[in-house]
Parts: C-alpha cells; sequence; structure tokens
C-alpha cells in the first residue's frame, strides 16, 4: 500500500539507488555467468536460487527484529505464485539471457515489462487503455528495436553471435512477461499485508519454484540428480560462492529493501520511471567491464526511457 505523504528526497535516492544497484548487479551477474576458464560458469538457475536464499536469510533476520506479521493465509496462494513467475522464472530467464545479449540489450529488453503490466491490468483488471497510452508503448518500443540492433564497435556479427543475441532477446521478453504476471499475481497478495512480511512469501515462492523447476527439467533428462547436483553447485564452490555474494548483495539484498522503500513513498508513476533508470546506468558502468557501445544505444536507451516515463504519465 502506498503512504499518502508529500515525497522526501531520501524516497528519490533510494528509487535511483535500486536501478542502479540493479544495473550494477546484472553487469557483476554477466561476467561470473560467462566466466572462462578451467570451472564452468554456474547455470542462471543455480545463479537464481544462491540469490534468493542469500536475500531471504536476510530478510528473515530483519522480518524478525522488526517483529513484522506474515500476511493472512488467503493471501499466500497469490504470493507464492508471484514468486514463482516473478523471482523463479522471470529472474531466471533474465540471467540466462546476460551473458548471450549482453547487459544493456537485456536491461533495455527489460523495458518491455512496463508496457506488458500495462496490457495485463487491461485484460485481467480491467484498467482503461488509451490511445495516447498505446502511442507510448510503441515509443519504448522502439527504443529498445534502436538498442538490440545496434552493431557493437568492433564486434565480429558472425552467425554464432546473431543467434545467441536473439536467444538472449527472446529470453529476457519472456523474463518481462513473467515478472509482469508475478506483479499481477501479487497485487491482491501484497493488500494490506507487511512489505517484508509479504516480499518473504513471494521469495519462498521463488526458491520452491526453482527446485521444482530443476526437478522436473531433471525428470525430462533423466538426469534428476545432476541437475539438482547443479543447482546447489555454487554453495559447494568457495570462488563461485564469493561471486554470487557480491553481485547478490547489490542486486537482491541492498537493491530490494531500497525498492520497497521508495515504493512505500513514492507515487507509483514516479517510482516506475525512476525505476526505469536502470539501462541508464548500465551504459556509463558497462565501460568499466569493457562493454562498448555506439551513439545507437545511447540514443535507443534515451528514447526507451522517454517511451516508459511517458506511458507511466498517461496512466497517472
Amino acid at each position: 500500500m502506498i503512504v499518502e505523504t508529500s515525497p522526501g528526497p531520501l524516497e528519490f535516492a533510494a528509487a535511483l539507488g535500486s536501478a542502479f544497484t540493479w544495473g550494477f548487479a546484472s553487469l557483476l551477474f554477466a561476467r561470473i555467468l560467462r566466466r572462462d576458464g578451467a570451472r564452468a560458469a554456474p547455470t542462471a538457475a543455480a545463479t537464481n536460487l544462491f540469490k534468493n536464499t542469500l536475500a531471504t536469510l536476510v530478510f528473515v533476520a530483519v522480518f524478525l527484529v522488526q517483529g513484522e506479521s506474515l500476511p493472512a493465509a488467503a493471501a499466500w496462494p497469490w504470493l507464492l505464485l508471484s514468486g514463482v513467475f516473478g523471482f523463479a522464472i522471470g529472474d531466471t530467464m533474465y540471467l540466462a539471457a546476460l551473458p548471450r545479449c549482453g547487459v544493456q540489450v537485456a536491461t533495455m529488453v527489460s523495458l518491455v515489462h512496463v508496457p506488458t503490466t500495462t496490457l495485463l491490468d487491461w485484460i485481467f483488471l480491467g484498467r482503461s487503455l488509451s490511445a495516447i497510452t498505446i502511442l507510448w508503448m510503441f515509443v519504448v518500443l522502439l527504443g529498445v528495436a534502436l538498442v538490440v540492433t545496434e552493431k557493437r564497435p568492433g564486434e565480429a556479427h558472425s552467425l554464432e553471435r546473431r543467434r545467441a543475441l536473439r536467444i538472449g532477446v527472446v529470453l529476457t521478453l519472456c523474463a518481462a512477461t513473467s515478472q509482469s504476471v508475478g506483479v499481477v499475481l501479487g497485487h491482491e497478495g501484497m493488500s494490506g499485508a507487511s512489505l517484508m512480511g509479504g516480499t518473504l512469501v513471494r521469495m519462498c515462492g521463488g526458491i520452491f519454484g526453482a527446485v521444482v523447476g530443476a526437478v522436473l527439467i531433471g525428470l525430462a533428462r533423466t538426469t534428476v540428480n545432476s541437475e539438482c547436483s547443479e543447482l546447489v553447485r555454487p554453495m559447494r564452490e568457495h570462488d563461485t560462492r564469493r561471486s554470487l555474494a557480491f553481485a547478490a548483495l547489490f542486486g537482491s539484498v541492498l537493491g530490494l529493501p531500497l525498492f520497497h522503500f521508495a515504493l512505500r513513498g513514492l507515487p507509483s508513476g514516479i517510482a516506475a520511471v525512476l525505476f526505469a533508470t536502470t539501462p541508464l546506468f548500465t551504459l556509463p558502468l558497462g565501460f568499466l567491464f569493457g562493454e562498448r557501445h555506439g551513439a545507437r544505444a545511447w540514443i535507443g536507451t534515451l528514447i526507451g526511457f522517454g517511451g516508459v516515463a511517458g506511458l507511466v504519465l498517461s496512466l497517472a
């Protein structure tokens, strides 16, 4: 529930901080997931399970210290399903996309989450959809298209590279759609629940979904033991565990509390725009990680962000 008070600078800083930490964490996760060397990189599912488990343990400690209450029993199915779609399926697909299409493309394609959620609200919750809102949706898609079709300076565009890019874009689109479903499902469950209590239930759904997904994949491949073993491998490897813990520190342990703090104090429209600034952070941050982009990516990123801002304002 959004608190009806005048937002202060701390709320704005928290929203931008959440966008920054997720962008920085995405760059860290991308480096881990495409690691070269004697030891194979962890899978996206294993990386996501580690991230969610670590964040859940930290949030349980905070939950107990603060003495908050868990949501009502009727809200649990919605919150658990929301966690499955948002934290298990959505985040896993997003992480799988990072080493394939790159962080800038992934964060830009993720902006599709905003118009997708709007469409789902229109279909399932009966929210009105004006012509100007639809126009801004196409502006978002235009910005995304410019970034996706950019030819990076000095990069060879082999058939294999183009195939990896296509797979990464599809995975990110699926991730954005899944996260939108998670938001819609969690809308009812979070109503009246404490933010920490509701988030904990959602994250439990994410952990449960990751484990069940690994078992189902293992059954399909008749390799249940190996799938489950791969899922927990980062917890057994010291170097991988340390790297993932550092990335998860930014992506979840710091990012989610900042996200929730901002969401409580800011109007939802302003919060959505500020949270959508992640691609604006990953462009300059990417230089520290060896990513290079031309003018097309900068222009597309600005257009995509402008489309999100216009879309949100048209719904206000």
